[in-house]
């Protein structure tokens, strides 16, 4: 009965953040009305943050920044927030990996290839392992619980980072019960999913 909206506070991609304005914000749905607001500080929406994805997990928010490549880590009932995975690389996008749209390269403004970072998530069923990756893949893993690991350092916590699958740029995905990933993909307008032996299949 909640809704959850992700604000990014900014008003262009690339571009910097209003302070404060990056949230994540509850809105109860029988009463209509915001019940908790989450703003995110210039620690956490940094210079060219861009808030984007939510899952949870454990009383706890993941949120994926498109823009100064990271994951944020919110408790939900504290408010308390963290900055994990700053610019590690499997939060960058890589420059062998273009946007592909309608079979055309998407640019920049500047005109060079577009560049996603850290954009799709997931959470795997059993609530164990945190699914990830820049916008045009590939997608890494890492257990949830070492990222609310206040005490591990930022290298610690980087070792412990996997690869998950080569999934290509995506613009939604949904985790079902099973654990089947389900995601579109951009270059060739279909519908894919990743089943659970790591076996990727076009539904439409």
């Amino acid at each position: 009965d909640k809704l959850w909206v992700v604000d990014t506070g900014s008003p262009e991609f690339g571009g910097n953040p209003v302070s404060q304005d990056a949230k994540l914000v509850c809105i109860d749905l029988p009463t209509n009305k915001v019940v908790r607001t989450y703003f995110f500080g210039a620690d956490i929406a940094t210079a060219g943050s861009y808030v984007d994805d939510v899952r949870f997990s454990a009383g706890m928010a993941l949120l994926t920044d498109a823009g100064n490549a990271g994951i944020i880590v919110v408790d939900l009932k504290t408010g308390a927030a963290r900055r994990v995975l700053n610019q590690h690389a499997s939060v960058v996008a890589r420059p062998d990996r273009d946007l592909i749209l309608s079979n055309q390269v998407v640019k920049a403004p500047d005109g060079a290839p577009l560049r996603v970072n850290a954009d799709p998530l997931e959470v795997s069923i059993d609530g164990i392992w945190l699914y990830y990756g820049p916008l045009q893949g590939p997608w890494s893993k890492v257990c949830i619980y070492d990222l609310f690991n206040s005490a591990l350092s930022q290298e610690q916590l980087a070792a412990r980072v996997e690869f998950f699958a080569d999934i290509p740029a995506t613009g939604g995905s949904v985790m079902d019960a099973q654990g089947n990933l389900y995601f579109s993909d951009l270059a060739y307008d279909a519908i894919r999913v990743r089943r659970t032996d790591g076996q990727i299949e076009t539904l439409i």
